[in-house]
């Protein structure tokens, strides 16, 4: 408010804030008894508040300040360059090292080398605490294997190239082969539904969160990329052939249509706590145009993925109906989406 700050910290550090929420990314500052810099906050307060606010909530920095610390702001723990984090670390109680296993290995230009166990631990880690922890993850790799480090870095750097190992090796979200023609028609569908409402990272995100095995710099490129043909599906070929039709890149983005689907078992519709009942939960996007669409579900099952702005739907899964229940409810639903958004006539059905 403009008489305080109250710090609301996530109970998960998984924890993702919707694109509506101004995001600020500020630098540690060994110089700063708050681990990061007044100015900076009090530059992007200044910058993001809405202007109806902004004359109650501009701020300076002594003003900030003292708000800092009767809110009692301190970021200095967060400091990963923290020369004594991996040595400080304690082997939890019920965690034992693994003694067969040979000790993997980070050698003097910082090449990492793993057996298929050390591979599997690092696997199960990243899998339980998410894949923004690399320093949580890096400790807990190193209590459960014997190892050498041969590496002479600040310990941020070990954390990045075990970061790094993961990525190139085992990321089930890393998918370094070549699009389908399908792909690129989603993310065209997809661009379409967010990028009026989304601008930067956050619209790639979004739409690599609903693309499996691909990432959102793999599919910021491949869709703003410039290439000689017209039939390929891109932003560039959408803006040059606006008045053909028949261009893939033009049908795609004025026939698409998206909307959210939530699918929950009929068990699940009874009287049960909040956190169960999400558990039960599978979303999806409907995707596609009026010749075919796609089931895009939500690749973070661990974080309820929610789709502002867009049309909301339910489905029920009822094991004692016909197999085709689904198919049938969703085919229905799409066409009728479209009727609605007047991208077919009154007498189209799938």
């Amino acid at each position: 408010t403009a008489k305080r700050l109250v710090p609301l910290r996530c109970k998960q550090d998984n924890c993702i804030h919707e694109f509506a929420i101004p995001q600020a990314k500020l630098m540690y500052s060994q110089h700063s008894s708050y681990g990061i810099s007044p100015e900076d906050l009090c530059n992007f307060i200044n910058d993001n508040a809405k202007k109806d606010h902004l004359p109650f909530l501009r701020q300076t920095v002594p003003t900030l300040e003292d708000f800092m610390e009767a809110a009692k702001i301190d970021f200095r723990d967060f400091n990963q360059k923290n020369k004594n984090a991996v040595r400080k670390y304690e082997l939890p109680a019920k965690m034992a090292i693994n003694k067969k296993v040979r000790p993997f290995h980070i050698s003097e230009r910082g090449v990492i080398t793993m057996e298929s166990e050390h591979q599997q631990t690092l696997k199960n880690i990243v899998k339980a605490i998410g894949k923004n922890r690399w320093e949580d993850t890096t400790q807990l790799l190193l209590a459960a294997h014997e190892h050498v480090v041969d590496f002479d870095a600040e310990d941020i750097e070990i954390f990045k190239r075990v970061a790094g190992y993961y990525r190139q090796n085992l990321d089930p979200d890393q998918n370094v082969g070549t699009f389908e023609t399908d792909e690129d028609k989603c993310v065209m569908f997809l661009y379409k539904a967010w990028h009026k409402t989304m601008q930067g990272d956050n619209l790639w995100n979004h739409i690599a969160r609903h693309m499996k095995g691909r990432t959102a710099p793999q599919i910021k490129n491949r869709f703003l990329r410039i290439t000689q043909s017209e039939n390929d599906i891109t932003l560039d070929n959408m803006k040059n052939f606006p008045n053909d039709p028949n261009n893939p890149s033009t049908y795609n983005y004025n026939n698409a249509h998206v909307f959210s689907l939530t699918i929950f078992p009929k068990s699940s519709t009874t009287i049960m706590d909040i956190t169960t009942k999400l558990q039960h939960e599978v979303r999806f996007l409907v995707a596609g145009t009026p010749k075919e669409l796609f089931l895009l579900p939500c690749k973070y099952t661990a974080v309820r993925c929610t789709h502002m702005g867009m049309e909301q739907n339910k489905f029920t899964y009822d094991p004692d109906r016909p197999a085709d229940q689904f198919m049938t409810y969703v085919k229905l639903t799409y066409a009728n989406s479209m009727k609605k958004a007047k991208i077919v006539d009154a007498g189209f059905h799938y």
